[in-house]
């Protein structure tokens, strides 16, 4: 998948209820404000290990936390919640080692 579909498709599920339901509507309208959750997304795409992914939400999380109103007590933002369970239950498509050798 390329890294732009899976950026749009990882935020689309990651937002939280509210955002998620009326995003189809104001999705061109709002975009530049959620530059900080469309980078965080992107650098997880290329991750590889989940020290990584946890890594990198936590400096997310950290990064967003000092930010506005609507980032904080409206959570106009990803869940990184979401983008954890979400990325946990992807089918494994790395080829297997055959271990038996």
């Amino acid at each position: 998948m390329p890294l732009e579909a899976f950026t749009d498709h990882l935020f689309q599920i990651a937002l939280h209820a509210p955002l998620r339901w009326v995003w189809p509507l104001c999705r061109r309208s709002c975009r530049y404000g959620f530059e900080t959750d469309l980078l965080c997304l992107r650098a997880i795409g290329d991750l590889r290990s989940t020290r990584a992914l946890n890594s990198e939400l936590a400096e997310f999380a950290e990064l967003t936390a000092s930010h506005a109103l609507g980032r904080r007590l409206l959570r106009l933002r990803i869940s990184t919640r979401r983008v954890r369970r979400t990325l946990q239950n992807l089918p494994d498509t790395e080829p297997r080692e055959n271990r038996s050798t």
